[in-house]
């Protein structure tokens, strides 16, 4: 589970983490999502939760997307695999052509 913190305040709230970082929030703006452990505790949140300055919302991290199987993977001068691939004159080629 991840959390994201509301800035409910009508100005610019400065929230510094347990790892040392900060979070800058505009009025009514959600945070990035964070992890447990760089609000668990922490004084700061803590009173702005209690003067409701804040409010921290609960949200599932989703799942990365799974990786593509090992055939996806080529070079690029390779070609797609079941695709044709197709012979192109170059520009100069067909303009000669077509004087």
């Amino acid at each position: 589970m991840g959390w994201r913190i509301v800035n409910q305040t009508p100005h610019l709230l400065i929230l510094p983490l347990n790892s040392g970082k900060a979070v800058y929030l505009a009025p009514n703006e959600i945070s990035p999502l964070l992890e447990h452990a760089e609000i668990n505790g922490n004084a700061k949140v803590d009173k702005l939760l209690v003067s409701k300055s804040i409010t921290v919302v609960e949200e599932k991290i989703r799942e990365p997307a799974a990786a593509p199987h090992a055939k996806a993977h080529r070079k690029a001068t390779q070609p797609v695999e079941g695709t044709q691939q197709v012979e192109r004159e170059p520009e100069r080629e067909r303009a000669r052509k077509k004087k």
